[in-house]
């Protein structure tokens, strides 16, 4: 690789942690530095990052989509029920 086609340390940091805690993107926790590299990244940096997020951002989504259609919240009975 190039020098800038090298990787920044956060966007390296956040590869390294998306591989062992995948749940901290689906919730949304790393948000904010995902669109600090987007905005301020090299291309190169926005490439490798794109396909990770999305992927388990989707799969995030997919998982609670398919709770919902299997399980979903139950409306209260007894909400038009005088007692």
């Amino acid at each position: 690789m190039t020098e800038e086609n090298e990787l920044h340390p956060v966007t390296a940091l956040l590869l390294k942690r998306v591989a062992t805690h995948p749940e901290e993107i689906c919730d949304g926790r790393w948000d904010w530095v995902l669109a600090e590299i987007v905005k301020n990244g090299s291309e190169a940096e926005r490439i490798a990052v794109e396909p990770v997020v999305r992927k388990l951002k989707l799969d995030g989504v997919y998982q609670r989509f398919m709770r919902e259609l299997l399980a979903p919240e139950q409306p209260d009975l007894f909400d038009d029920v005088d007692l």
